[in-house]
């Protein structure tokens, strides 16, 4: 059986799994492209869906999403990190 410990920030993860071949989109505000938790992740395209002129998220949201989804950090990893 997998073991399900619980993170620090409420959400279940299944030992071994960690997104690896999994391709992911989110449709946000953007995403702090320079922020350390996405130091080495591969963003792939970006398409505006704000006012904003480029992809750098003003607003917050698509950071926070981006981050839950694939956040490298070791504290507070993403659902799939890799």
């Amino acid at each position: 059986t997998a073991t399900i410990p619980r993170q620090a920030h409420g959400i279940d993860r299944i030992v071994g799994v960690d997104g690896s071949g999994v391709r992911v989109a989110t449709f946000d505000t953007g995403i702090a492209t320079r922020h350390a938790h996405f130091r080495n992740a591969r963003l792939r395209s970006c398409e505006g869906f704000t006012t904003q002129p480029t992809c750098e998220d003003g607003f917050g949201h698509g950071s926070f999403v981006a981050g839950t989804v694939a956040s490298q950090d070791k504290q507070c990893p993403g659902i799939a990190p890799n």
